[in-house]
């Protein structure tokens, strides 16, 4: 992985990572499997987005969850399903930004903030239109 592409990570010029990088930094965070293993499910996690995405669930195998029989707090209800109506519909994740922003969320360096595109409707390469001949 070079210095520029980390450097673009560190600032926030880049917001994903492909899997070779991935697979470069992994060892360099940690030498351990299981931490490997949770921090590539992290990963996923967040490239999870549009209908039905609630209903995916990523497991460690061997790895036991953790029996946690508190329900959630309404607060933590509320930040769940806001994020499902963000990971639905790019003008409301939009308005959330806006509003973190608001309240002292510090814009990344890049002009625009990169909210996924629903499944299938992947963005467009802008293309410059043809000179006459």
């Amino acid at each position: 992985m070079s210095h520029t592409s980390i450097s673009r990570l560190r600032s926030g010029a880049q917001l994903t990572i492909n899997p070779e990088h991935m697979a470069a930094i992994l060892p360099i965070i940690t030498g351990e499997p299981h931490r490997q293993a949770e921090l590539v499910r992290a990963h996923l996690q967040d490239h999870l987005y549009g209908p039905g995405s609630e209903q995916i669930e990523i497991r460690i195998r061997g790895h036991n969850a953790k029996t946690d029989d508190r329900q959630p707090t309404e607060y933590e209800q509320a930040l769940a399903h806001l994020d499902g109506l963000a990971r639905k519909n790019r003008d409301f994740a939009h308005w959330i930004i806006t509003q973190a922003r608001w309240f002292g969320l510090e814009a990344p360096q890049q002009a625009h903030a990169k909210v996924p595109a629903e499944p299938g409707r992947a963005k467009q390469p802008h293309r410059k239109p043809k000179a006459p001949k």
